[in-house]
């Protein structure tokens, strides 16, 4: 499909006539309970939709392992996804729901040109425009902080901005370092045409 123009929920809307329902999870930095959250949320989704008609993504993956597929394939996939994917029995596609991976090595292939990141958010594109458009509600799960994958140009919030996601954020307990991580990660998002619809403070003392 061509991704020429608006975010990918615009671009949905203006193809299918499908208003997608979708958020993404995010967190100001890693082991915040963004994961646990996302399973707690998922199951309150599926009350309110029905089982079958949530789907789940996460589009960036820092860590992954091996899935061997049926036809004999083997794809990478980001561990969270496997957990979600196997506690609530989907049947959704590996590679939709892990569409990109950061294996080792990955920031230096595309520092030299093996791989683009355009190709790298079109998988990602398509990956989401799949899982919406055969479902009631996607929830997407970022990886890490907001600026996760700068390195290589295709960061948390660049892809919020590209599919036209609203954003929660989760961030540790403390007000002070609290309110300091969200305005940073808010910034980022602001900077990439994604909106910041709330946050969630976890693990509060």
């Amino acid at each position: 499909m061509s991704w020429k123009g608006g975010s990918t929920r615009a671009v949905i809307q203006d193809l299918f006539g499908i208003h997608t329902h979708t958020v993404m999870l995010a967190a100001t930095g890693m082991h915040v309970g963004k994961t646990t959250l996302s399973l707690g949320v998922f199951k309150g989704l599926e009350k309110r939709y029905g089982k079958g008609r949530v789907a789940y993504c996460k589009p960036l993956g820092q860590r992954f392992k091996n899935i061997s597929l049926d036809d004999g394939r083997v794809v990478k996939v980001d561990p969270d996804v496997e957990v979600l994917r196997n506690y609530f029995k989907l049947n959704l596609s590996w590679e939709h729901m892990s569409p990109v991976v950061f294996p080792s090595g990955f920031t230096r292939k595309v520092i030299d040109g093996e791989i683009h990141t355009a190709e790298l958010l079109h998988k990602i594109k398509d990956a989401f425009t799949s899982l919406a458009t055969s479902s009631d509600f996607t929830l997407v799960e970022g990886s890490g902080h907001m600026g996760v994958g700068s390195i290589v140009n295709l960061n948390n919030a660049q892809v919020a901005g590209a599919l036209g996601l609203d954003v929660v954020i989760i961030a540790p307990g403390g007000l002070g370092s609290s309110f300091d991580q969200l305005a940073l990660n808010k910034s980022l998002l602001e900077k990439h045409g994604a909106r910041l619809r709330g946050g969630i403070v976890n693990k509060g003392e």
